[in-house]
């Protein structure tokens, strides 16, 4: 079973490579060319943060809430919400000790 750092860990790290990563932007312009609010959404690291809590909870259970909630679907929300407000926490902290962590090359 994987830990809390675990997750932390896994979640930002996602959240960061598909909302401001070089691999991920030509995804990125696809989506926002497709649709604006995915496109907006691929753009958000606390949106992402959120869907990336929801699947880690629902695919590997996996999320801060694991013990807590027994009631499954209330547990996978709760996990995509404590996943987008801890990658958000995170990136702020970077963003203002360290700068933008990631910035996006303009064009």
């Amino acid at each position: 079973m994987l830990s809390i750092f675990d997750w932390v860990i896994t979640s930002f790290g996602l959240a960061l490579i598909i909302t401001q990563s070089k691999i991920f932007k030509s995804f990125r312009e696809r989506i926002r060319l497709s649709s604006t609010f995915l496109g907006d959404l691929v753009r958000c690291i606390m949106c992402t943060g959120f869907w990336i809590g929801i699947a880690l909870s629902l695919l590997f259970d996996l999320g801060p809430n694991i013990h807590l909630i027994r009631i499954k679907p209330i547990r996978i929300f709760a996990d995509g919400f404590a996943t987008s407000g801890i990658v958000w926490i995170i990136y702020v902290v970077l963003y203002r000790y360290f700068q933008d962590p990631a910035p996006e090359e303009k064009d």
